[in-house]
């Protein structure tokens, strides 16, 4: 059944692939339609039925300069990936659904809600970042991020030390599709990272639940396709 079309507004900034938009269409009644203009222009153009803008990673930084307030998690990572919007409180604020995304696609592959071993980030820039909060809420044993200058301080931030790992259970690595979490008895691919990333920010976004059925599918129909 055909949903009706919604007056509410969810925004995407340039950097964002077509898997990445059909899962958020696929997710949620609301519009989601492409930022026209700079983010700046879009933040204070924005009216009440815009739920918010899903921001690409590689843009996170940038984007946490426009937002007036960020979360916790946002600041300690130093990236955020999702701005939205209160009716009763002026401003944008930032958010940084991934590390959840993260944390949900790992969980649903192990079969389990945390995972011990070391973990070694060959990842760098914000997805190594949000890895490193990620791999902290699951409580991993020790984690190597030196491939990343910038781990060091956001390690600092959330409170943990890392480690030189001589061998790893668990590996995390980037390419143009997202992040690959790697190890014996489980592979988290980007596809699936990426489906649960969209899936908390349209909680994020609309405060319901998304349409997660709906969304596997196009997450299945990705994976065929290779």
């Amino acid at each position: 059944m055909a949903r009706e079309e919604s007056a509410e507004l969810i925004l995407f900034a340039g950097g964002l692939g077509a898997y990445d938009i059909d899962l958020l269409r696929a997710g949620s009644s609301a519009r989601i339609e492409p930022l026209s203009g700079s983010l700046n222009e879009a933040i204070g153009a924005h009216t009440p039925n815009t739920l918010g803008i899903v921001i690409a990673p590689e843009d996170g930084v940038a984007a946490m300069k426009a937002c007036h307030l960020s979360d916790g998690l946002a600041r300690a990572v130093g990236s955020v990936d999702s701005i939205g919007f209160s009716r009763n409180l002026p401003g944008a604020y930032g958010f940084l659904a991934l590390v959840g995304g993260i944390v949900e696609a790992v969980r649903e592959a192990a079969g389990r809600r945390y995972i011990s071993g070391n973990a070694h980030i060959e990842a760098a820039g914000p997805l190594a970042w949000s890895a490193l909060a990620a791999l902290t809420q699951l409580r991993v044993t020790g984690i190597d991020a030196g491939g990343d200058p910038f781990s060091g301080a956001v390690a600092h931030r959330l409170g943990i030390e890392l480690e030189r790992t001589h061998v790893a259970d668990l590996v995390v690595s980037n390419d143009e599709r997202g992040l690959t979490l790697t190890c014996d008895s489980f592979v988290v691919e980007p596809a699936q990272v990426a489906l649960h990333t969209a899936a908390a920010q349209l909680r994020l976004f609309t405060s319901r639940e998304p349409d997660v059925a709906e969304m596997r599918r196009v997450f299945h129909r990705h994976a065929r396709r290779g």
